[in-house]
């Protein structure tokens, strides 16, 4: 069973759209309400962007400017009551210019305790619009196996508890291996099966002997069957098996 691929908001993330269909990996593009990658139900990825710029240029800081016009925290609060795992990526060229007079290396620091501390939010660093998708399908790789991983256990799980109800059942009397799965196939479980054994209704000739009747719904089951295992199911062996 696969994980459906990432989705990108097809409204703020062309260009990373644009790449990732150049490097031929899949994805969905959909309208986000909050976060631009969804990597799955648990993963939800916010991008903040700073580029390098030529001198004399306003700064291209995408971070800057969502702290200083209140995105960042309310994004963050949005990506943690959606998202098990909340990330921000900042996507920081090389050479671009992060810090200036007004948001400082100090300033980064608190606003990062209080995304971590406030928010749970986790801090991914990248250096060009590549490392960003890589970062997004190491992720999206990570939760496929987990989820191959937890489809495959569940299925080993419910085969296990098969394997024991058979098993369990080859206890009763005249019942081996092929009958127990038949028995277990028709009846659904054990107590299912140990109904059918109590409830079952011998009967007897004018002159006492038992009549050698079969179930029609389950054939091979003959009275003698019945009562072999209902004196197996109600004897009480408390007095035989205490302690000598």
């Amino acid at each position: 069973m696969s994980l459906d691929p990432p989705i990108f908001d097809k409204g703020r993330e062309e260009g990373i759209i644009y790449t990732v269909k150049s490097m031929n990996l899949p994805l969905r593009e959909e309208q986000l309400d909050i976060a631009d990658v969804v990597v799955s139900e648990r993963i939800g990825i916010e991008i903040k962007r700073i580029k390098k710029v030529p001198p004399g240029q306003l700064p291209s800081n995408d971070l800057r400017a969502s702290l200083f016009d209140g995105r960042l925290y309310s994004q963050s609060r949005e990506l943690h009551k959606a998202y098990e795992i909340a990330y921000i990526v900042l996507e920081i060229e090389p050479d671009a210019k992060v810090y200036d007079s007004l948001f400082t290396q100090e300033h980064w620091e608190n606003v990062h305790k209080t995304l971590v501390d406030r928010y749970d939010i986790h801090v991914k660093i990248t250096h060009s619009m590549k490392e960003t998708i890589d970062f997004i399908y190491e992720e999206w790789r990570r939760e496929q196996e987990e989820h191959g991983l937890s489809a495959r256990n569940k299925e080993s799980s419910a085969q296990s508890l098969v394997d024991k109800q058979i098993f369990f059942l080859q206890g009763l009397l005249d019942v081996g291996y092929k009958a127990s799965r038949e028995l277990l196939a028709h009846f659904g479980s054990p107590i299912e099966v140990f109904k059918w054994i109590m409830e079952r209704e011998l009967k007897y000739t004018k002159s006492g002997n038992l009549k050698n009747e079969v179930d029609g719904s389950i054939p091979g089951f003959g009275p003698k069957f019945f009562i072999k295992n209902k004196t197996l199911i109600l004897t009480d062996t408390r007095e035989n098996n205490a302690p000598q």
